[in-house]
């Protein structure tokens, strides 16, 4: 933006000296005309980028600081937002460039943009069958205000959310304390709810699988496993 706002002033004190100077202009007016139109051809993709930069500085959708998910793809916080791109550092503290015409396409979900910036988690789990809802809360949420990661001052919340064919599945909700660090706050509470499970004895579900076998095949299996009578070779 700034280099635009300098080549402008330039051409325009330009033109004002020739003026001054009493020079034919009408020449260089046309070349000027000539030029331009080859450098706004040439420069399609910049001015692409310079409108959807004035267009996410008016809309506002997303600021310096937020934490935002592009496309599904790309998750960070907002460093920079330029005239021609906008930057985003990852979790994993490498900074991407994003052009801000593709901005303007993508989908952009803002996680920084709720009420308190408060990002909720859900952690989902499995346990054996015989469990009641009331006695999970009772073994997993106790202790869950102190975690590390995690606002205190938004409560968590433990959900039923149905029985499967391996066990009973629940959800623990929790809110971030900083919306960047996402996996980090899953690595906390998923440890809380794994240390709280066995200690009070509770064990996590697993899949299994039953293998039915007929036919030929079977009865050759069988005859391969099952021993022939003493005597035989």
């Amino acid at each position: 933006m700034h280099f635009l706002v300098r080549m402008v002033v330039l051409l325009a004190g330009l033109y004002l000296v020739m003026v001054l100077w009493g020079l034919d202009v009408r020449a260089w007016q046309v070349s000027a005309g000539v030029a331009g139109a080859v450098l706004g051809f040439a420069a399609q993709d910049s001015l692409r980028n310079l409108v959807s930069a004035v267009l996410l500085y008016g809309d506002a959708p997303l600021r310096i600081g937020d934490v935002i998910v592009v496309d599904k793809r790309l998750r960070g916080r907002v460093t920079d937002i330029g005239w021609r791109s906008t930057r985003v550092l990852t979790n994993d503290g490498v900074e991407v460039n994003l052009p801000n015409a593709l901005l303007g396409t993508w989908r952009i979900v803002n996680e920084s943009a709720g009420p308190g910036g408060a990002v909720r988690l859900a952690c989902e789990f499995t346990v054996e069958f015989g469990r009641t809802t009331e006695e999970l809360r009772a073994i997993v949420l106790p202790g869950v205000a102190g975690l590390p990661e995690l606002r205190p001052d938004l409560p968590a919340e433990l959900q039923f959310r149905g029985p499967t064919a391996a066990g009973l599945r629940f959800a623990l909700l929790v809110y971030l304390a900083d919306p960047s660090r996402r996996s980090q706050g899953l690595d906390v509470a998923n440890t809380h709810i794994l240390r709280s499970l066995r200690a009070a004895g509770v064990a996590l579900a697993h899949q299994g699988h039953d293998v039915h076998l007929g036919g030929p095949l079977a009865a050759g299996l069988r005859a391969a496993l099952v021993p022939g009578p003493k005597g035989m070779s």
